[in-house]
């Protein structure tokens, strides 16, 4: 069996859960949790955004999953604001 790896981290669970839908709906075994917060705010010591969440699968399972994902999500690009960027 594989260790599991973070796949890809969240600020809410919210966020997850289309990508929890489709690991669950393809049987891709994961994991989800809160992220262990470290002692100092990343944002103060030069790390990146304190995402909250994290989902785990198996290592062996990164590149099903990241083709599952390009098939299954779909961006509208006329929803974007035109100012985003």
């Amino acid at each position: 069996m594989s260790r599991y790896a973070t796949y890809e981290k969240f600020f809410n669970p919210e966020q997850a859960e289309p990508v929890l839908n489709i690991l669950k709906d393809n049987e891709i075994p994961y994991e989800f949790g809160a992220v262990n917060k470290p002692a100092v705010d990343p944002l103060l010591s030069g790390g990146g955004p304190a995402y909250e969440y994290e989902v785990k699968i198996p290592a062996n399972q990164f590149e099903t999953a990241n083709r599952l994902m390009r098939e299954k999500i779909q961006i509208n690009l006329n929803e974007i604001d035109p100012d985003y960027y």
